[in-house]
């Protein structure tokens, strides 16, 4: 189904936007399956919302003009409801239709139409009593919020500013770690397996062929971890990136899944020490070598360590950034491998195996030994290296 949606909310603090800075999108839910819970986490990941810091308002149905309210109305026996209140509800039986108009206006507020529900009369068109088309009139839900003193509504304002100001970083880091796992994870929950089973592998495999994924999960590592020791947590958001949905059956177990990203605790299966731990050392080591970079010489003993103790090989070839004639240029960017520990170093019986037929390109052992190891261990990466700009022996 597809919706046009017009956004009142800022992505900044969950604010309300004034009608001039609102953006309309138009929103495709493809899952003909989906429900109010899924048209949520579509609609803010498009807008770049936290996920339960607004509410939706029925706007009006596709080609239903204002003009149209000038019909008569049916008795109410005879009008239809579009109810939004209740988020396992399948989109279909919401009285949603396709090509719907929608508001989104933030969660501390509400319209004059009573909860998340519009009377619609049979011409598609909101009776102007109740109307949200066109001008969003917006009250606090607090009715006693009126009566408070100025002085108190100030000082109220300026305490929730100051939380939305703390809180918008990380909603920033959710929203930047969702968009990198929808662009490369097709399965989230097959993720939350391979993680589970092993951690370190599934990051060293993440950092080799998607390193801006693996750097986005190092900047919200909190967040990474939350999402994948919780089951329930993983399956929803499963569903709100790629349209999945959720079996009637496990609807209880569910509910709430999404408050992890308003802080709220939920108990469920817990990660193993071991595993936690050879989670935080991954990306410290990594956040740790990210920080070290660009501040000139080359890694000693103790950093190569320190690294490869976590699980981790650092990568010193770049092919957009090094060539035969470019060498200087990338020691910038990232730091040599000290060359005497890569080839005093034993390797593996596999790995003998690659860097013999590696020779076989005309190289010298030695050279094709720092490649390797240099580039993760992968052939492709390390013939290029060889070709483009051959490590010095």
């Amino acid at each position: 189904m597809k919706f046009t949606v017009t956004c009142l909310v800022s992505s900044a603090n969950s604010s309300l936007l004034a009608e001039s800075e609102a953006v309309t999108k138009e929103i495709t839910v493809a899952n003909p399956k989906a429900n109010v819970q899924n048209l949520r986490a579509t609609v803010a990941i498009q807008f770049r919302l936290n996920v339960l810091a607004f509410a939706f308002r029925f706007d009006h149905h596709e080609g239903a003009a204002d003009g149209d309210s000038a019909t008569p109305c049916l008795p109410p026996s005879a009008s239809t409801t579009v109810d939004l209140g209740d988020e396992k509800k399948l989109l279909t039986e919401c009285g949603l239709r396709e090509g719907d108009h929608l508001t989104v206006v933030p969660k501390s507020y509400i319209s004059s139409s009573v909860g998340g529900e519009a009377v619609v009369t049979s011409s598609g068109a909101v009776p102007l009593e109740s109307s949200v088309a066109k001008r969003v009139r917006l009250e606090p839900t607090d009715p006693l919020e009126g009566s408070t003193s100025s002085a108190d509504e100030e000082v109220d304002e300026e305490s929730a500013l100051d939380e939305d100001t703390e809180d918008d970083d990380d909603d920033k880091g959710r929203n930047d770690l969702f968009d990198a796992l929808r662009e490369v994870v097709p399965d989230l929950t097959v993720l939350r397996q391979e993680f589970l089973s092993n951690p370190q592998a599934l990051m060293e495999r993440i950092q080799r062929n998607h390193p801006s994924l693996f750097q986005v999960i190092a900047q919200n590592q909190e967040t990474f971890v939350t999402l994948m020791n919780n089951e329930q947590l993983t399956r929803a958001a499963q569903g709100m990136l790629h349209g999945g949905t959720m079996d009637g059956d496990e609807d209880e177990e569910e509910e709430g899944s999404l408050e992890w990203s308003m802080g709220e605790e939920e108990e469920d299966e817990e990660m193993d020490e071991e595993t936690a731990d050879q989670m935080n050392t991954l990306l410290q080591g990594y956040m740790a070598s990210v920080s070290r970079a660009g501040d000139g010489g080359d890694f000693d003993a103790a950093d190569l360590a320190e690294l490869e103790a976590s699980g981790m090989q650092v990568e010193e070839y770049d092919g957009d950034r090094e060539n035969a004639s470019g060498g200087a240029s990338a020691g910038k960017a990232k730091r040599l491998v000290d060359k005497d520990l890569i080839l005093s170093r034993v390797p593996s019986e596999e790995d003998e195996e690659k860097i013999q037929a590696l020779t076989e390109l005309g190289f010298t052992y030695e050279q094709c030994k720092l490649a390797f190891y240099r580039c993760h261990r992968s052939i492709d990466r390390a013939s290029n290296m060889l070709f483009e700009a051959p490590p010095e022996v």
